[in-house]
Formats: structure tokens, C-alpha cells, sequence
């Protein structure tokens, strides 16, 4: 996770890295800015507070007897203005270079010709103010601009107007047991994305390190034998999830390993709202190489999705879309090998770090997660998909597959109705079917029974025909005989059913949902339901998700 400050800016506060959104300085609206000189270079940035003091970074300051002039009265970094003899040099007793009180003093040699316009001192706040969050503050200096080319500073002094964030929102180390469900994902022995424990279940190179806040002090390492990517998945960042199986199970103790819990089928977050985002990421753009040894973790606001997706319509490199979630874009963002790392809302995965405009942390471009959890079907993307409606609500889904007949569960219509039942067709909105159809014959598996549901399988044969090849109504391709989907396949499940546990009104979403979920090896699946002998999983069965 990167925090936007940098050198060269240094004793001016956080600087606009990108020159896109930077502002010349007018000298009449900047003059107490002032540039400490190394060497006849600039070095840092300050400011006027009285007639022979100006305020800078301890860190500009500190054992830096090599600074010998203020460069004051102009905008211009190596043209015009007033240079003056440094007499003495105060960083703060307190100051320390890992954690705080950057802040020192200089003090020159006569006085400041103060005049109001090029020169003046710059007022000082109230003993014990404090700002409040999205406060709008200005910051200006001579610092780099572009990220490619950090040889070249601008000539003309820059400005830019920042929000002021939440104390608590700019990142730090993360504690033990806050986040007992994060993994490093190792290649070949070093860190290189994230992961979160979303239950207790290829190569012998790929391992989770799982159970520490620390890189290199694993609490445990497990190989991992299965990687299943998003069976969509591109490189514009669309779909940019996967899921990792461990030999063995995770050593769940709620404190250093534990779950995270999934968020709610359909359920999504709104502007604003405050998420959690944690990694072993890059810290710092100046050091791209060194990783923390802490687990660090930030706090970061939900961007509305039409304003990331304007964000970033100048980039098709990188898709926005309902499966995103966007944060951050405020300066201090995940990075470089956070990738993969959990996002989180309430305790609860609602997202993974995919990506962001690179190199990363740039103001107006929030970091692009993919969102955990299904979510509302899109119209046309289901034509096959009906409302089994009986007893005056709807009961089950099914599946046109042909011109009179629809694919549905055996228990569905293993009973004795008391109703007509119907086929609600053509809309993705329950109560706003496009076509109803009366159902004149139902044929249910000759082996099923509602004991075991084995063999829960039924046909449903309508009164009349379909009306197929719209794109709100058309029947779904069958597979192959003998076809058997794969373990690592990611599969998409579809209905109108139960969204949250426990039920709560109104019970069933009127909007049709989507979830992808990977399948589940059969063997496994067996053993799941071996303590459950109501349910029987045999060779007629296929088994997903188990994540929640």
C-alpha cells in the first residue's frame, strides 16, 4: 500500500504526483515559499513563519550542515528571487525518521525582506487545532511530477488542492488477530500476492503462508495442489478472481487462522461506505524492491461505480463493470503485490485487489477490486431461465430446453398440487413475466426419491409452444452424454431463491441472481455428506461452492 509522499517535495507536506491535475503557483498567492539549497541544488521545500525563521521536514534538516542558502521571493526553482545564508538548523528533539515529528526549523542570517507580495510569512494555527476529514488543503512545491522521468523537477513551482483523510484511514501495521484469515501466496519462496481462508480444505513451488502478520515468521505453510481461475477472466482486469485448494485443511484457531465470511448473494456496497484493505505490499514508490515485514492494512471509501467507470474510460485496458468494487483514489492505495489481498466490509470478503492505473496511489483513480458475491442478472443474459409458479408464488427455477418442454428438480413437483402450475418466462423480474404458460405434463426421474434426493431431476412439458430465438426467451444448449464437468471449472448458478440467511422479508429477490462457484471434486463432496444420510452423493450428482 502506497502513501503519496516524495522526495524532493519534502517539507512542503504530500505533493500531486501527476501532472495532470498540478497547477502553476501564482508568486502573489505562495509567498512564504521557500527552497533549502544543497549545494546550489534544491533539496526541499519551506516555509516563512517569522522574520528570520522558516518552518521544513526534520528530515531535510537533520545532520544537513551541507545546506547553505533559502531560495526565496519566486516561483521560478532556478531563476530570480532572493537567496539567504542559513545561520542554523533545528530538527525537532523528538524527531524520528521511522515514525514522527518530521518537522524542523531554519533559521537565517538577518532578516527576510518581507514586502507581502514576493515574501511573507505564512500564518501559524491555534495551539491544539486540528483538521477535520474532506477538508480541502493546498499544498505546493518544486517536486517531481511524472513518475517516468524522476530526474526532472519543474522549473516553475506547482500547487494542488487535496482532501484531507481520516487519521485512522492512512494505513498502518495491521495487529495480531485482526485478521486471522490472511495468506502470503508464495512462488518459488518469495511474496507475491494475497489470500484469504474462505474455508478449512498447482505446483510444489506454490505455497500459503497463513497464521502471522509477519513475511518471514510463518505460523504455517501449506502447499497448494489446485488453482482455479475465473473461467472469464482477462487481462482488462474483468473477472480477476480465483480460488486455491491446500492439501490437507487449514489449522483454524480464530485467533491467528480463522474464515472470513462471505458477503450475501446480491449484496453490494454503496458510496462512501468505509472498507478495509490489508497486504504485504509495496509501501513506498521510491523502493519498489523492499516489501514490509508487517502485515499493513488501510482504510478506504467506496467509490460510486459510474464514476470509477468515467475514471476510466480513457483506459480499456482496464473493464469496470458490475463485478468491480472501487476504492480508495485518494493517494494511499494498495500496490504492487497486494494482489489478491482481501477486501473487507464488517468482517466480510467483499472484494479482491485486482488493479489500478500504474504504477499505483494516483489521485483520481481508485483501486479496482473484484467484488465477492453474486449480484442482479443482466436482461437477455438468461433466456432459458423461468419461474416454476404454483400455490400463487414461485417455488422453483427451470430451464427451457426445447420448443414444449423445461428442464426443473424432481422435488419441485414431486407432490400433489393443489394448483395449476405455470412457467413465468421472458423477464428477469419475477413479478414481470414476459410469457406464461400453463404446464400440462410433468415427468420426474423414475429413481427419485425425496428421502436422499438422488435423482432429482424433472421434465415439465407446457400447453402450446415456446416462443424461441428472442433474446428475452430461447432454450439452453444440453451437454454432451456422459459429459462431467471438471473440479477446476468455475460454473454459474442462477435463480430467484433465498439471498440471506436467516430468511428476512421480503424472503426472495423479484430480481433474477447470478453466482459463479467452482465445482467440487465428487470424492470430496462424498466425503462432506458422509455424516448425512438424507442426502446421497453419487455419480448422477454435481457438487459447488461450500465457501458460504
Amino acid at each position: 500500500m502506497v502513501h503519496e509522499t516524495h522526495r524532493d517535495e519534502y517539507g512542503s507536506g504530500l505533493t500531486q504526483l501527476y501532472s495532470s491535475r498540478v497547477k502553476l503557483a501564482s508568486i502573489l498567492l505562495h509567498p512564504f515559499r521557500r527552497l533549502p539549497r544543497y549545494n546550489g541544488t534544491h533539496g526541499c521545500g519551506a516555509s516563512i513563519i517569522s522574520d528570520r525563521w522558516a518552518v521544513t521536514a526534520a528530515h531535510c534538516v537533520n545532520d544537513a550542515s551541507y545546506i547553505t542558502t533559502l531560495h526565496c521571493g519566486t516561483i521560478y526553482r532556478s531563476k530570480q528571487g532572493t537567496d539567504y545564508t542559513v545561520l542554523k538548523l533545528v530538527p525537532h528533539e523528538l524527531y524520528n525518521k521511522d515514525t514522527s515529528n518530521d518537522i524542523g526549523l531554519i533559521q537565517i542570517q538577518g532578516q527576510f525582506n518581507l514586502d507581502k507580495k514576493t515574501q511573507d510569512i505564512i500564518r501559524l494555527p491555534s495551539p491544539g487545532s486540528d483538521l477535520e476529514p474532506n477538508r480541502i488543503v493546498t499544498t505546493t512545491g518544486w517536486g517531481y511530477t511524472q513518475l517516468v522521468n524522476m530526474t526532472a523537477l519543474p522549473e516553475t513551482l506547482q500547487t494542488v488542492d487535496l482532501p484531507v483523510v481520516k487519521r485512522v484511514d492512512c494505513g498502518h501495521d495491521a495487529k495480531l488477530g485482526d485478521n486471522p484469515h490472511i495468506c502470503l501466496l508464495r512462488f518459488n519462496g518469495t511474496h507475491q500476492c494475497g489470500a484469504a481462508i474462505i474455508s478449512d480444505r498447482p505446483n510444489k513451488t506454490m505455497t500459503l503462508r497463513c497464521g502471522t502478520i509477519l513475511a518471514s515468521k510463518p505460523g504455517n505453510d501449506y502447499p497448494v495442489i489446485t488453482r482455479i481461475a475465473h473461467e472469464l477472466y482477462g487481462t482488462n482486469a474483468s473477472k480477476d478472481i480465483g480460488l486455491l485448494q491446500i492439501d490437507a485443511q487449514f489449522k483454524l484457531d480464530k485467533i491467528t487462522q480463522d474464515i472470513i465470511r462471505l458477503p450475501d448473494q446480491g449484496s453490494d456496497l454503496t458510496q462512501g461506505q468505509i472498507v478495509t484493505s490489508i497486504g504485504w505490499g509495496v509501501t513506498q514508490l521510491v523502493n519498489m524492491t523492499q516489501l514490509p515485514e508487517t502485515l499493513q492494512t488501510i482504510d478506504l471509501p467506496v467509490v460510486k461505480r459510474d464514476d470509477c467507470i468515467n475514471d476510466y474510460k480513457a483506459y480499456p485496458q482496464i473493464h469496470v463493470d458490475e463485478d468491480s468494487v472501487c476504492a480508495g483514489g485518494q493517494g494511499h492505495d494498495p500496490c504492487f503485490h497486494d494482489s489478491g489481498s482481501p477486501l473487507k466490509f464488517n468482517n466480510t470478503l467483499v472484494g479482491v485487489v485486482s488493479r489500478t492505473k500504474p504504477p499505483c496511489a494516483q489521485i483520481g483513480f481508485p483501486t479496482l477490486f473484484t467484488r465477492v458475491g453474486g449480484h442482479d442478472a443482466k436482461p437477455g443474459d438468461n433466456p432459458h431461465m423461468c419461474s416454476l409458479y404454483y400455490e400463487g408464488r414461485h417455488q422453483c427455477g427451470a430451464s427451457i430446453i426445447s420448443d414444449r418442454w423445461a428442464v426443473t428438480a424432481a422435488h419441485c413437483v414431486h407432490h400433489d398440487a393443489t394448483d395449476t402450475m405455470q412457467l413465468r418466462c421472458g423477464s428477469i423480474l419475477r413479478s414481470k413475466p414476459l410469457h406464461t404458460y400453463t404446464v400440462a405434463k410433468y415427468i420426474y426421474h423414475e429413481k427419485f426419491s425425496n428421502d436422499v434426493y438422488a435423482y432429482d431431476i424433472a421434465l415439465l412439458q407446457i400447453e402450446g409452444q415456446f416462443k424461441l430465438g428472442t433474446k428475452d426467451q430461447d432454450k439452453i444448449q444440453l451437454p454432451q452424454q456422459d459429459s462431467d464437468p471438471e473440479p477446476t471449472v468455475i460454473a454459474t448458478t442462477i435463480g430467484w431463491g433465498q439471498i440471506e440467511v436467516p430468511l428476512r422479508p421480503p424472503g426472495i429477490p423479484d430480481i433474477l441472481q447470478t453466482l459463479d462457484i467452482p465445482i467440487v471434486k465428487r470424492a470430496d463432496c462424498i466425503v462432506d455428506y458422509a455424516n448425512f444420510t438424507e442426502v446421497i452423493v453419487d455419480d448422477t450428482s454435481v457438487c459447488t461452492g461450500g465457501q458460504g
